[in-house]
């Protein structure tokens, strides 16, 4: 991997190459809890939930249990439309990136300001060139978080699960990252819009990296 310094960075806009990684440790740059199971991933857990990281909320005593049984649900729908819409990948939980048409680094850094107010300090960042991936055959996205994208599959298996914003007919739905351009274009007018890229090998993301924060 190699790194670049990010004041030479420029990330066109509308954004539809560069992905943000959000990571707590470089060791664990691109593991996920639902990758291990069992023990292993009650230590993972802990770990998070003591780390003060993005989001690191979720895995707290109090939410813990819910979080990961909606994630569990989420990501096995996700690996089965793509399984059979594409090719079965190897892992059934993918690494999770975000793609926002509007992203800059100071809208990073802002956006970590606004976490560090409640109390999430550990949270570390990177970029990822999409145009730079050969392979991107293992490689889908959601319209915006795949949480909320797939909140009717949630509410129907039994989770208290607020609505947002009106549904679009995307919703529900996991794409391959070569359909991005088009379905950019349906949503475009929207405000906030950002994708939800789901990466199921990690592998193929080595030699990739453009700039670790």
């Amino acid at each position: 991997m190699r790194n670049v310094d990010c004041t030479s960075l420029e990330i066109p806009v509308p954004n539809l190459r560069i992905m943000l990684h959000y990571y707590n440790s470089i060791e664990h740059l691109f593991e996920t809890v639902t990758m291990v199971t069992g023990a292993e991933r009650e230590r993972a857990i802990e770990d998070i939930a003591r780390a003060n990281a993005w989001f690191g909320g979720r895995f707290s005593v109090d939410h813990r249990s819910d979080y990961m049984q909606r994630r569990l649900l989420v990501e096995a729908l996700m690996y089965k439309e793509f399984s059979e819409k594409h090719a079965a990948p190897p892992t059934a939980s993918p690494v999770f990136f975000y793609i926002r048409p509007n992203l800059s680094i100071e809208s990073i850094r802002q956006g970590l300001k606004e976490r560090e107010k409640l109390g999430e300090k550990s949270t570390r960042w990177l970029l990822v060139d999409l145009g730079a991936i050969h392979d991107r055959r293992l490689i889908s996205f959601t319209v915006r978080d795949s949480h909320r994208s797939y909140r009717r599959a949630l509410m129907e298996a039994g989770f208290d699960t607020p609505p947002t914003d009106q549904a679009s007919p995307d919703d529900g739905h996991v794409f391959h990252i070569d359909e991005l351009a088009e379905v950019y274009s349906r949503h475009q007018e929207e405000d906030d819009l950002s994708f939800e890229v789901q990466v199921w090998d990690w592998r193929i993301l080595e030699r990739c990296r453009l700039f670790q924060a």
